[in-house]
């Protein structure tokens, strides 16, 4: 049987029913026992099902959360899911971000931003990385459109300002290179 045919069964179980009711109705944290492994994800992807709003799944650890999030993304194709990782490698103490979880943690904050239904699983050092708030991402924002003309030296500024990387070819989220007068940017 599929995973997407699991969820389907578990979303019509009673106490899967049940529990939908008492987040629609009550407070909105909930604690479940005795699923263990993918049983805990399939939960949560027939849960999600009858829950037409946003949902923010906390696990254990990174790996239990990189886990869930392989389980519900392929259980629920069609439904809006996504990773909050922490963007350090080791800690926030050691300073190295990964950044392909940086790209990861972009793509659920803008989700969590854009739509009203989602599905985002995270784990404790994922969600308690700060984030900045919509205002100070507006006010930092540099938006360019195709044909414009730019002032290299004031977008040169800002960029090092943000704490863009200067390198010579450009691979990774952060960084900028400028030959002439083109500058080849990887937005984060």
């Amino acid at each position: 049987m599929e995973l997407n045919g699991i969820v389907k069964l578990m979303e019509q179980h009673p106490l899967v029913k049940e529990a939908a009711c008492w987040v629609n109705s009550q407070s909105k944290s909930l604690h479940i026992q005795g699923l263990q492994a993918s049983g805990k994800n399939m939960f949560f992807g027939a849960l999600k099902l009858l829950i037409p709003s946003g949902m923010l799944l906390v696990c254990e650890d990174a790996e239990t959360a990189a886990y869930a999030y392989n389980d519900l993304h392929r259980a629920l194709p069609e439904q809006p899911i996504a990773l909050l990782p922490s963007s350090y490698k080791k800690s926030p103490k050691a300073g190295d971000t990964d950044l392909a979880a940086e790209i990861l943690r972009t793509d659920a904050l803008n989700m969590m931003s854009a739509r009203e239904n989602f599905l985002v699983i995270t784990s404790p050092e994922g969600i308690v990385e700060r984030v900045a708030t919509h205002t100070t991402f507006s006010q930092r924002k540099i938006s360019l459109t195709v044909g414009q003309s730019a002032d290299n030296e004031m977008l040169l500024e800002k960029l090092n300002e943000y704490g863009f990387e200067q390198v010579d070819f450009v691979y990774e989220p952060g960084q900028f290179s400028q030959r002439g007068s083109i500058i080849d940017i990887f937005s984060f």
